[in-house]
């Protein structure tokens, strides 16, 4: 325990091996099945459980997760956003949340950069013009450089 804050190894590791499972997926089907995504928080919350996480990070985890499943939902209400996006979206933050809140809104922010760099180059040399991008590989990303970089940044 550090500064009161307990790093969420396990869960660290169940998040980040299963969005990259389910940023495979992504790229090669152009959709995150509903049993994915229940597997994927069933083996979060239970990861989080098992690392013993205190009352005021779940209490973080939770607030964090249900604000980015908002901002999500906002997206794919507009239909800018998938539907398995908008569902796996509180997953990466249920963890990143639990460190630090700031931590979710640097995963969720870094996700959309991402998103938004590999549409300007995409789009800029006409590679699958007419394709949409599948998000999950982002949100990879984005949650394994801010876990480790959080973990890293709370360890000492």
């Amino acid at each position: 325990m550090i500064f009161g804050v307990i790093i969420p190894v396990t869960a660290i590791f169940v998040v980040v091996v299963g969005m990259g499972i389910l940023a495979i997926a992504d790229l090669r089907w152009a959709e995150v099945d509903n049993w994915s995504t229940a597997a994927l928080s069933v083996a979060v919350l239970l990861a989080l459980v098992h690392d013993e996480i205190v009352a005021a990070q779940w209490v973080s985890a939770f607030l964090c997760a249900g604000a980015v499943f908002a901002c999500y939902l906002e997206l794919g209400v507009r239909g800018n956003m998938g539907g398995g996006d908008v569902k796996l979206s509180p997953v990466p933050a249920l963890v990143l949340g639990a460190i630090n809140p700031f931590l979710a809104i640097w995963g969720v922010a870094l996700g959309f950069c991402l998103q938004a760099a590999i549409h300007v180059v995409s789009r800029g040399s006409n590679i699958a013009a007419d394709k949409p991008l599948p998000h999950v590989p982002s949100m990879f990303v984005a949650t394994t450089v801010t876990a480790l970089a959080g973990a890293a940044l709370f360890q000492y």
